[in-house]
């Protein structure tokens, strides 16, 4: 009986990776839980999971007021090299600005239309556009009410650690063999 359960949970209960590249070209990966919703195109996560998007929205215009002082200053070839080297080295780029974020469930790039979150009780649901892609069917049961000893339940959010995150051409790269 509590291994058909156990099985039940694993239809939808998936690692949920969320990978990081900052200005300085450092990245990182942690990995929590998600309840894939069957083919419905959501999944269930915490909101502390996906706060890196809201991170990158406030880095956003930064970076970008960063990148076109530091290009107009580039640009300025009738000024000498010393005084741009100069007027560059008092620009503050900041080293955790986020420079892109990526979500995945277990290997697969999600492909987010929206995110709605709900901070206050650490929910957000992804509306992803790829679902057929995560191969999951069932729906998990959600309950109103008392449950009862020996009913399986699911958690989202739990962290299982940090995983090692590469960059590369085509974007962050993490070992698959690192995840849980």
């Amino acid at each position: 009986m509590f291994e058909n359960v156990i099985d039940d949970a694993l239809h939808y209960t998936r690692p949920f990776i969320v990978s990081t590249q900052y200005f300085d070209d450092e990245a990182e990966s942690t990995c929590t839980s998600c309840l894939v919703l069957g083919d419905s195109g959501y999944v269930l996560v915490s909101a502390s999971s996906v706060e890196v998007k809201r991170v990158a929205e406030v880095h956003a215009p930064e970076l970008q007021a960063y990148i076109e002082e530091r290009e107009k200053i580039e640009s300025e070839t009738q000024v000498p090299e010393k005084v741009r080297r100069k007027r560059l080295g008092k620009l503050s780029p900041q080293k955790q600005w986020v420079k892109a974020y990526e979500f995945r469930v277990q290997n697969v790039l999600l492909s987010v239309e929206q995110v709605i979150e709900h901070p206050s009780v650490d929910l957000a649901l992804l509306k992803i556009s790829n679902s057929s892609e995560l191969g999951v069917s069932k729906k998990p049961v959600f309950l109103d009410g008392e449950t009862k000893p020996g009913l399986a339940i699911c958690k989202v959010g739990f962290a299982f650690h940090y995983l090692p995150t590469g960059v590369s051409e085509t974007g962050l790269v993490v070992d698959p063999s690192a995840l849980p």
